[in-house]
């Protein structure tokens, strides 16, 4: 089952997202955790979390969509932080 699409006022509003593409561990996942708004450039914090295990054949496409208002920038700047989560033996 799929969630309606939000609506977007694009005058107002921008929209940032986060992907990985295409991954073979479906407990990989991306998260933009926190949006820094008070500078000329707008710093997006994301987590990606990598599971070390072996993959059962599924592929999997992480994402994340912020909404946050609009304002005039000169830029973005994403930050990474990654988490990688082994496999019991």
């Amino acid at each position: 089952m799929t969630a309606p699409i939000p609506r977007v006022d694009f005058e107002r509003y921008m929209v940032i997202s986060a992907t990985m593409g295409p991954q073979g561990s479906l407990g990989n996942q991306i998260a933009i955790v926190a949006i820094d708004s008070s500078g000329p450039i707008l710093k997006v914090r994301i987590e990606l979390t990598l599971l070390q295990c072996p993959a059962l054949g599924a592929i999997a496409y992480p994402v994340d969509v912020v909404r946050v208002p609009k304002r005039r920038r000169r830029g973005v700047s994403f930050v990474d932080r990654y988490t990688v989560v082994r496999c019991p033996d």
